[in-house]
């Protein structure tokens, strides 16, 4: 009986085509889906990268890795690195990673493996003791090769109320937060007013002021006073351990600006981290500062890129 070859067909499988259900056919080894992303196109915003790919056959064993390479072309200076590690238990609470200088983190700076967020307690040489399990993700085994990704964060510490105009955070210094700067928390926007450095906590209704009768104790921990919901944003409750991130933005100060405009004050300007020659977004704009006067007046070109 001749063997009949379906040339027509096609498998319900992701990447084939049709004439690949004849018997016998054998399909190379290859990636089916190869995809870059990226989670916003704001100049000096925070630029999450994503990577997707599927592959027509298991990718199996402890050995086995995919290395991505040569992106170029980003102004990241302290974006914090990535690095690969030994196999990390879920209830482990150390790990040694092949490079801590390509890691790039320090003591209470946070690091992701996977979809699991860790906070570093101590490092010693290549060797991380760690929280696991922070920024409300959970804890799970992580297998050799995995990579291990800096993040600039921190994260609340017993939480916000809709109203609280203050909060504790575990540390300022791994989020990159300053004073007169904004910060996003989940979808709120907030103006950082004044930052404490390990503020001290105090029994209820004291402050470090108010005389013996009250106690108060050193802290590691870091306190921000915030003004909410700015932006357009709004003003909600936050649980314990939400991620607390540094935006860079300023806002328009003054009257609309107008198409023509070339010449305007931006409020907060410290907080967007720009300079002469480097660019800006207003909205879908994005304009070239030329000069910057006092500050915060600067002089533009408009409608660039």
């Amino acid at each position: 009986t001749p063997l009949l070859h379906d040339l027509s067909s096609q498998l319900a499988l992701p990447g084939t085509s049709s004439g690949e259900a004849a018997p016998l056919f054998v399909r190379p080894v290859s990636f089916t889906l190869k995809q870059i992303t990226q989670s916003t196109a704001q100049l000096k915003d925070t630029n999450s990268i994503i990577v997707s790919f599927a592959a027509n056959a298991d990718i199996q064993g402890t050995g086995s890795a995919i290395v991505i390479s040569g992106l170029t072309g980003t102004n990241t200076t302290n974006a914090g690195g990535t690095t690969r590690l030994n196999p990390v238990a879920a209830d482990e609470k150390s790990m040694t990673v092949e490079s801590i200088a390509k890691l790039g983190v320090d003591v209470s700076e946070y690091f992701q493996i996977d979809d699991e967020i860790m906070r570093t307690i101590s490092i010693s040489g290549d060797t991380i003791t760690m929280d696991r399990a922070q920024a409300r993700t959970s804890g799970t085994t992580h297998f050799e090769s995995a990579t291990a990704v800096r993040r600039n964060m921190t994260t609340l510490y017993n939480g916000l109320s809709a109203t609280g105009t203050s909060a504790r955070v575990w540390s300022v210094s791994a989020a990159g937060i300053a004073q007169m700067s904004f910060a996003s928390i989940e979808d709120e926007i907030v103006l950082i007013q004044k930052i404490s450095f390990n503020a001290a906590t105090c029994t209820s209704g004291c402050s470090l002021d108010a005389g013996h009768i009250c106690s108060c104790a050193e802290s590691t921990l870091d306190a921000l006073t915030f003004t909410r919901g700015v932006a357009g944003t709004v003003a909600v409750a936050h649980a314990n351990q939400v991620p607390v991130t540094k935006i860079n933005m300023g806002t328009i100060f003054g009257l609309p600006l107008t198409k023509t405009q070339t010449i305007f004050d931006i409020q907060y300007f410290v907080g967007i981290m720009s300079g002469v020659n480097r660019f800006i977004q207003v909205k879908h704009e994005i304009m070239l500062i030329t000069n910057i006067d006092d500050g915060r007046t600067v002089t533009v070109v408009r409608g660039q890129a």
